[in-house]
């Protein structure tokens, strides 16, 4: 059980360097955490995969800030989501994430998937009723790589379910110099097969220079 930021951060530190490897093993969130704006950047840029089950509970995470310098990576409260069997599901649900910044600082070079909750799914994920409010994603560099960029999951592959989630408030705001760049309210870009339902997105914006594939779920 996670009851405050110092359990948050411990758990964390687990999920972002690969350790939380089966279903069986269950995360809760059970108090509301204000991150209060620290920088992760210790654990996020270890690109783990957590493979287990995290459920929000119904709490707030507030005031998350990523700032991604470890180009090739992918970025989010989970960088990777991945179960191990259609019916041994990696599962992220009942969260609120609100007032989070992701802010890039150099190029994230190719194939990277950036979202508040998922970075990307790899197969065998779920995201179910989350929330992500007044947020904001930021890019300072140049995009020049293949980039996915969502509110809630950047990228999803293989057996993936997004149910029941929204977005609500979220300014993106990017540059590059690439036409395989893809920001979406909800997901940046689907690659395989993905469930998506009741789902929805309002007062989401993108502003973006040189960027000509821009696509919204």
């Amino acid at each position: 059980l996670i009851d405050s930021a110092e359990d948050f951060a411990f758990f964390w530190a687990a999920a972002y360097n690969g350790k939380i490897t089966s279903s069986t093993q269950y995360w809760r969130l059970d108090a509301n955490i204000d991150l209060d704006n620290q920088s992760w950047a210790s654990y996020i840029d270890k690109n783990g995969t957590f493979k287990g089950k995290f459920d929000g509970n119904g709490k707030i995470i507030k005031n998350m800030t990523l700032a991604p310098s470890v180009a090739n990576k992918n970025y989010g409260l989970f960088c990777q989501l991945e179960g191990q069997a259609a019916d041994n599901r990696a599962e992220v649900k009942n969260l609120t994430i609100d007032h989070a910044t992701i802010e890039p600082t150099v190029d994230l070079g190719g194939n990277t998937g950036v979202g508040f909750v998922v970075g990307k799914t790899n197969k065998y994920a779920d995201i179910i009723n989350v929330k992500v409010t007044n947020s904001t994603i930021t890019y300072a560099k140049n995009i020049k790589g293949n980039q996915y960029v969502g509110g809630v999951v950047g990228q999803t592959n293989t057996d993936t379910k997004v149910q029941d989630c929204s977005v609500t408030t979220l300014a993106i705001t990017a540059k590059g110099e690439t036409t395989n760049a893809y920001f979406g309210g909800l997901i940046g870009h689907i690659n395989g097969q993905t469930a998506v339902t009741n789902c929805s997105t309002s007062g989401v914006s993108v502003t973006y220079d040189l960027i000509a594939n821009a696509s919204r779920i």
